[in-house]
């Protein structure tokens, strides 16, 4: 019984000691003017672990000493960065020398415009309020017919109020595979089904290869990156 309670009590200190090495870390990732890298990509090198920055570039991660981080961007180069002791993690991604990249047009529902930032994928960005104009039960029916080259499917025609999707043209044409990716403030979801409309304060919509540069395989199919609104303090 004593050498049992022995080797419960080290394996506690070891969980212990364990936890203690994990913490969070934020950080914020850029280009080498400054401007931020909007959701770029931070994985834990080796694990499937990893956040999507936000529009302003920055994120938080939970991470232990010995990690490293692999950060990147749609036409940026993968960048490695040890984890080391530091609390604060501020990354500088360089342009990636492969191609020459070309000024995009951002199109959306609500007009065209252009953007003197070079991107590999068109990026359509709308407000709540643009978005919420009827009000919906869940955001993929609040996007239908608001962005231009996506359908909103259900899942089961063959059931009255079955669950929708949205799935975005590519370069191909739609895609064969599942529905877009949702990212919501940094966090990846199975879906948007559970997202309520009058919660978002942005959506950007992002379609072709950069997509899948930015989230890996599960981007393939687009991606649905949601911004929600902030609680006021009084």
């Amino acid at each position: 019984m004593r050498r049992f309670l022995s080797l419960f009590t080290m394996l506690m200190l070891c969980g212990v000691l364990a936890f203690a090495q994990s913490r969070v870390v934020t950080g914020k990732v850029t280009d080498i003017d400054g401007n931020p890298v909007s959701f770029a990509s931070v994985k834990i090198k080796g694990s499937s672990t990893g956040v999507s920055a936000d529009a302003n570039g920055a994120y938080s991660l939970r991470v232990n000493t010995n990690d490293v981080l692999v950060i990147s961007g749609a036409s940026f180069t993968e960048t490695e960065v040890p984890v080391g002791t530091q609390n604060v993690l501020n990354t500088v991604l360089e342009k990636s020398t492969s191609g020459d990249l070309k000024e995009v047009v951002v199109t959306s529902a609500f007009g065209i415009r252009r953007t003197g930032r070079s991107t590999a994928s068109n990026v359509q960005n709308l407000t709540g309020d643009q978005v919420n104009t009827i009000r919906q039960t869940n955001v993929n029916n609040a996007l239908a017919g608001k962005v231009a080259g996506a359908q909103v499917r259900s899942q089961s025609v063959a059931k009255l109020g079955a669950e929708t999707t949205v799935r975005l043209r590519g370069e191909n044409g739609f895609g064969v595979g599942g529905g877009a990716l949702y990212v919501v403030d940094g966090t990846i979801m199975p879906s948007g089904a559970d997202i309520n409309p009058d919660d978002v304060e942005d959506y950007s919509v992002l379609q072709g290869p950069a997509a899948a540069a930015l989230f890996g395989p599960d981007g393939s199919n687009g991606a649905i990156v949601i911004t929600l609104k902030k609680l006021k303090r009084c």
